[in-house]
């Protein structure tokens, strides 16, 4: 299969950040016929979207038009080095091929962030017959309808959760991560040169009045609902056969259930599942009655509830 067929038929990861694409992407990974490219630690192509630089697919995309060609040729000059598909996510289908040694991109991104991550390189002649290459952003979530125009035969599988359960989970990774802050954290240092607090392009206009004056746990809140607000708004948008939606505390309350309709949608083996799902556990959300407090501040001033009722009526 040649590079250009492969990305024609893409599998496009996305949901808001700590939703659970990174499970998807690695659960997609261990199926024969699918193979997951990543660049950093968390399963995410930086093709599609660097976020220390704003660089990357998504931005082009939102910020002007392209092509069908001129997306093919972006991610292909990203993923492929002549036959190679550089960045393999460990599988059993890289048993024996060699590792892909770190090393920069011409847009500045780095390709190894965690180097304990391995990645390796995939020659085409091995790629699956008739298999699909799996792209992870959370960012794709801002780009889907033209996705989909540009790229009729791929296929996205969204990613969603309750906001309460995204939020806690940025709220509680940014207070962890010294050396490399994240979500709050990281928004706390992102200033103009009037000192006021920079929006992450998650935000939508209407809410963007409510971010400096937010608490940290407030600007997770925002910052997840508008990846899903995102998400809402392109479902209209998007051929029914392209989009595959579920809620992620549902998959860990029944692993099988949601696989077996993914595997239909997808036009794949079940089977190819089996290493996957025994991994999967559920997990109990606990919160401080002061982030609750704080949630129902920000809910009565953005309605943002309504947004998963709304996912959960496309959902399977």
């Amino acid at each position: 299969m040649e590079s250009r067929q492969i990305i024609e038929r893409t599998v496009f990861i996305t949901g808001s950040p700590r939703s659970g694409t990174t499970l998807m992407a690695r659960a997609l990974n261990e199926h024969p016929n699918l193979v997951t490219a990543i660049d950093d630690h968390v399963y995410e192509c930086w093709a599609l979207y660097y976020y220390p630089g704003r660089t990357g697919l998504v931005h082009e995309l939102r910020t002007g038009e392209m092509t069908s060609n001129a997306v093919i040729q972006k991610l292909s000059r990203h993923l492929f080095e002549r036959d190679i598909l550089v960045g393999a996510a460990e599988s059993a289908k890289t048993g024996g091929l060699n590792l892909t040694p770190p090393h920069y991109r011409t847009d500045g991104s780095r390709t190894v962030q965690d180097e304990k991550l391995k990645r390796f390189d995939l020659p085409l002649a091995l790629f699956p017959p008739k298999g699909r290459i799996c792209l992870k952003s959370p960012e794709l979530v801002f780009v889907l309808p033209q996705l989909s125009k540009l790229l009729p035969e791929t296929k996205f599988i969204l990613v969603y959760r309750p906001i309460l359960e995204i939020a806690e989970s940025m709220f509680r990774k940014g207070n962890i991560k010294k050396k490399a802050p994240r979500f709050h954290k990281r928004w706390e240092r992102e200033k103009d040169n009037a000192g006021l607090l920079i929006p992450p392009p998650s935000l939508p206009l209407d809410w963007q009045e409510h971010w400096q004056e937010a608490t940290g746990f407030q600007r997770c809140l925002l910052n997840a609902a508008g990846y899903l607000k995102a998400m809402e708004s392109s479902l209209d948008i998007i051929p029914g056969q392209q989009v595959f939606i579920y809620n992620h505390a549902r998959l860990r309350e029944n692993p099988a259930r949601t696989f077996k309709h993914l595997t239909r949608f997808l036009g794949i083996k079940h089977g190819g599942f089996s290493k996957v799902l025994p991994l999967i556990r559920q997990k109990k959300l606990h919160l401080e009655d002061q982030l609750v407090r704080e949630y129902q501040d920000i809910q009565e001033k953005t309605k943002m509830t309504s947004i998963i009722e709304n996912l959960e009526n496309t959902a399977i």
